[in-house]
């Protein structure tokens, strides 16, 4: 059987919509089947057409909001080229580059949903846990490794441990995000710190 078309599958869309919405204010165990229905107009009864239970409901929405993350995450963490304009280019090369992977994190609306939905599942929901973990730490992290590995070797920034420096890096960047700051009072803080981070390891 294909996917619903037509209304069916807009109705599906909208559950998914409002669900994601619901699960990312109050969290999966506090949100029922009857609010969702409520949000979308239908019956209670009516949603069981498209899902079966709560739990698929919330697993799709943490497949189409991981889904979307992912997509999201990789636009935006682009490899270091050097500029062959010296090291001081090539170091705000390297700022524009973390600046523009953690952007997406403060600024993307679903992404900071998604963050607030995985916060308060993640001791409810392994899923929710891994995924949190995956997205908000070992994809950055990651990121950054690899980002320092070509700096260092490019000699912009000095030899280091860059798994040491990446968790370093992103420790600092990470506080500022569980601060919940708009991007516009965000982004000059996290340009201060990786600015006083690429002076600490530069000789």
């Amino acid at each position: 059987m294909g996917r619903p078309k037509g209304p069916a599958r807009d109705t599906r869309s909208l559950i998914l919509a409002h669900a994601f919405d619901l699960f990312s204010t109050a969290g999966y165990r506090a949100v029922t089947v009857k609010d969702i229905a409520a949000a979308v107009g239908i019956k209670d009864a009516s949603l069981y057409n498209y899902f079966p239970s709560k739990q698929q409901l919330f697993d799709e929405v943490l497949g189409r909001e991981r889904d979307y993350a992912r997509a999201t995450l990789a636009a935006a963490t682009r490899p270091f080229r050097p500029t062959g304009k010296g090291p001081v280019a090539d170091g705000g090369a390297f700022q524009d580059l973390v600046i523009d992977a953690i952007e997406p994190l403060f600024a993307d609306e679903r992404l900071l949903a998604l963050r607030r939905l995985l916060t308060v599942t993640q001791f409810e929901s392994e899923e929710a846990d891994q995924l949190y973990q995956e997205l908000f730490i070992d994809l950055l992290q990651g990121y950054f490794r690899s980002l320092l590995d070509s700096v260092v070797a490019a000699r912009v920034l000095d030899q280091c441990n860059t798994v040491t420096a990446a968790a370093e890096l992103h420790g600092v960047l990470f506080v500022l995000l569980a601060q919940n700051k708009r991007w516009s009072e965000a982004r000059p803080r996290a340009m201060a710190y990786i600015r006083a981070f690429e002076r600490n390891h530069s000789s």
